[in-house]
Formats: C-alpha cells, sequence, structure tokens
C-alpha cells in the first residue's frame, strides 16, 4: 500500500489540486468551508452562496459531484472573491508524497493531496523542513495524521486538503495559542508558551513576561487589535531547533496595525517554547 500526498503553499488567487480516482470514475465531495480556514479574516466568506462548482451555484457548503473520471478538471470559482481552485483528476496508479510552497492573497496555507493506491514505490519531492511518512496506506506530515484533518475534496480513495501552516507546523500552533492567549486575556496559557525558565517572570512586576503582557494587552484595548495572523517563517534564520516566525496584529475589518511581530522559538523537552516576543 503506498500514498499519494502533494502539499503546496497556495501561490496567487489560484489554486490548483489534483485527485486519483479509479478509471471507471467516482462520486468527488467537496466541502466549501474548508477554506475559510485559509483565507484572510476579510475575505471570509459568510455563506456559500458566491461559490459555484463545475459552474453550478453552490446551495451549501458540501457539494457533491458525480461520475468523476480520470482526464478530467473539477473547477471551484468565487467570481467576487476572485479565487479559482482546479483540481485535475488523474487515475489512481503509484504513491506520490510531494510538498511545495506558495501563497493565496498574500497569506501562507499548504494543499495536501493524499491517495492510497495498490502498486509499487512512490514518488514526490519533500523540502527542507518536513518530515513525512506513509504505513499502511496512512500518511502522515511532521508527525500530524493526514487523516485527522479536514479535506477540501474528497473521492473514494483520495483526498486533497487545503490546509492553514499550523496544521502542520508545530511551531506556529504554539505561536498561533500564545496571540489567542493573549487577545483572550488568558494570562495562564499565555505563560505556558514560555520557557520554564522564563515562566516565573509572569508573578514579578518587571518580570520579563509581564511586561509582554502588558505591551500586548495595550495593542489591544487602545488600538483595538482582534487577532493575530501568522505570516511566515524566517527559513534563512531558522534552523531544526530554533525558529523565528512573523505575525501580524489585525482589527476588526482585517487590517493590520503596526508592524509586524517577531516570535523566537526553541525546543523543550521535545517541544516547541518561546524565548523572546514581541507583541
Amino acid at each position: 500500500m503506498t500514498a499519494v500526498v502533494f502539499l503546496a503553499l497556495i501561490a496567487t488567487e489560484e489554486l490548483k489540486g489534483e485527485l486519483r480516482v479509479p478509471a471507471d470514475g467516482a462520486k468527488v465531495t467537496i466541502d466549501l468551508s474548508v477554506l475559510k480556514t485559509v483565507l484572510p479574516r476579510d475575505r471570509v466568506p459568510q455563506d456559500a452562496s458566491g461559490f459555484t462548482v463545475e459552474g453550478k451555484a453552490a446551495e451549501g457548503w458540501t457539494v457533491e459531484v458525480a461520475d468523476v473520471k480520470p482526464g478530467k478538471e473539477v473547477l471551484i470559482v468565487h467570481v467576487k472573491m476572485d479565487l479559482k481552485v482546479s483540481i485535475s483528476v488523474g487515475a489512481a496508479e503509484k504513491g506520490i508524497f510531494a510538498i511545495e510552497g506558495l501563497k493565496l492573497f498574500g497569506r501562507e496555507a499548504y494543499s495536501v493531496r493524499y491517495s492510497p493506491v495498490q502498486g509499487a514505490g512512490s514518488e514526490g519531492k519533500v523540502p527542507a523542513g518536513f518530515t513525512v511518512s506513509e504505513k499502511e496506506g496512512k500518511a502522515a506530515v511532521n508527525g500530524v495524521p493526514l487523516a485527522a484533518l479536514s479535506p477540501l475534496a474528497r473521492g473514494p480513495s483520495s483526498s486533497f486538503y487545503v490546509l492553514r501552516p499550523s496544521s502542520l507546523l508545530p511551531w506556529v500552533a504554539v505561536g498561533e495559542k500564545y496571540y489567542k492567549a493573549l487577545v483572550d486575556d488568558d494570562t495562564k496559557t499565555f505563560t505556558e508558551c514560555y520557557a520554564k525558565r522564563d515562566q516565573a517572570t509572569m508573578d514579578r512586576a518587571g518580570g520579563k513576561l509581564r511586561m509582554h503582557w502588558a505591551a500586548g494587552r495595550r495593542w489591544i484595548d487602545d488600538s483595538k487589535v482582534v487577532a493575530y495572523e501568522y505570516l511566515r517563517t524566517d527559513t534563512k534564520k531558522s534552523t531544526d531547533v530554533k525558529k523565528r516566525i512573523h505575525f501580524a496584529r489585525a482589527d476588526a475589518s482585517g487590517k493590520h496595525v503596526g508592524f509586524q511581530t517577531l516570535l523566537v522559538l526553541e525546543l523543550e523537552d521535545g517541544a516547541w517554547v518561546l524565548t523572546s516576543a514581541s507583541q
């Protein structure tokens, strides 16, 4: 049993994916709500009415396309958003495990194609910073099982995912958790995101964490920041044990406020923790 897996960081307003189906065709299920997790805040649709799938207006977040055969291309379009998703359909033959980097409306995300198939061997491309594995027809990226994630398109033995970076990059997940705690006024979670050696400074006047907390809360209270959005990992200054990642402050309209913020994380006992942060 081998697996077909592709990941791609979305490039512009057009996203290209791939599914593999049996030669005699299959039904493909589209879950448009998945796109809400990767779009910028100011572009997240309130409902599915703006989407068309195969030229037909979507009546809900879930759309089924019947009799999809190899050689077909499934098109998902949202005209007002200037978004097009084209999913090419091929025949299930041998496995592929590949990862690429692109952007969508300036925001990072990942697409994943996965299909366990009968046949010998697998092929693909995996860039630095990712670890992939496949066993008994089940694939995982950076230890995250793809079966636990929700796909944008699913066939009987093939799935195409669109994922935010925190789904596959654990250091980004910690960064998002940290800033969410700041916005939610959750001092306990905020503190737990830091290295153990720094956590006690939250209880001291003038302590490192206490100062970080106060600075962040000023942005929230005075500048009406409601969220922090992940922008990128500085790959040139990051290593396997240390990551530098950038976020942007956003107000309720999705507009970015002030300069980018920077988080520095290191591995501590196998887990990513903060050692430095700007608010």
